[in-house]
């Protein structure tokens, strides 16, 4: 990120949030500072290769997302609402969106969750779900081609269901134990 000094030397940059980059960008927008994408600047970073450094890692971005979501989303919305601002109430919806791996959980539990209904009672609410199921993994898919395929190999893409199954621990910690404080990451 990349800051005019006048803004960043008065940002509440002691926010205590575990995603603090997040916080910090909603905090900016909120008083009127919203971020903007610049095309020009590229981002190098490493990540851990250590397997419970990285573990480590994910667990505080997507608990820090949920609790994100969940503390900041409502009031931005309703910030949006009474100051009839379309920019914050585009950016409390966008916040509001689960990890993608999480959406992906949940769109499939509730394809069979209706799968169920289904065979007792009305279809409809499983054709609204395999329709969106389907819209949704043709999205990835599209994404993955026209973007991604050099950047993440069709092999990784197709490691991508055990991926998913291994944030399902991540997802219970963070209603029985979440993670709460910011844990710096060891890099090799």
């Amino acid at each position: 990120m990349a800051f005019p000094w006048e803004l960043i030397a008065s940002a509440p940059l002691a926010n205590a949030s575990i995603v603090e980059d997040l916080k910090l960008g909603i905090d900016l927008a909120l008083s009127g500072h919203a971020a903007e994408f610049c095309p020009a600047a590229k981002v190098v970073s490493e990540f851990p290769q250590n397997a419970s450094a990285a573990s480590g890692q994910r667990t505080r971005w997507e608990h820090g997302h949920l609790g994100t979501i969940l503390a900041e989303a409502p009031r931005m919305m309703a910030t949006a609402i009474k100051n009839r601002d379309p920019r914050i109430l585009a950016l409390a919806l966008d916040l509001a969106v689960p990890p993608l791996t999480m959406l992906t959980l949940l769109l499939l539990s509730l394809t069979l969750a209706y799968t169920g209904v289904a065979l007792f009672g009305p279809t409809t609410p499983l054709i609204v779900m395999l329709g969106t199921t389907a819209v949704f993994g043709l999205a990835v898919m599209a994404a993955w081609f026209f973007w991604g395929r050099r950047i993440v190999p069709l092999a990784d893409l197709l490691a991508l269901p055990f991926y998913i199954l291994g944030k399902i621990p991540i997802y219970l910690r963070f209603w029985r134990k979440r993670q709460k404080d910011w844990v710096r990451t060891d890099r090799d």
